[in-house]
């Protein structure tokens, strides 16, 4: 029943339905180049834990977001992931131009 609704999952990102999928962690710090597009990379940290969470700017302007999750002096994130694979990150993530959050896979910015 998961690998069913993973393939699903891809089917509706493929048809533009969710913008941001999850791809499989990344254990080494990760250079700018090896991030793509409209894709939630994370990096685990020595005993598997969630680390950091990295992804473009949903503007286009190509900037680099790191979001610490497992943060011991500062303010951390949470990501959360459906069955289908969209991700949820919560509070809203600081963007280049303004705030936005990600839901659902889906980006929606913030109105101020």
């Amino acid at each position: 029943m998961e690998a069913l609704a993973r393939i699903l999952g891809r089917k509706l990102q493929q048809l533009g339905l969710f913008r941001y999928q999850l791809l499989p962690a990344a254990a080494n710090p990760l250079s700018p180049d090896a991030v793509p597009e409209n894709a939630l990379l994370l990096r685990l940290g020595p005993q598997g834990q969630q680390e950091e969470a990295v992804l473009r700017c949903p503007c286009g302007c190509g900037q680099v977001l790191h979001l610490p999750l497992h943060a011991r002096r500062y303010a951390s994130f949470r990501l959360r992931w459906d069955r289908w694979g969209r991700p949820t990150v919560q509070p809203s993530v600081p963007g280049c131009r303004k705030r936005f959050r990600l839901v659902r896979g889906r980006v929606y910015w913030a109105k101020y």
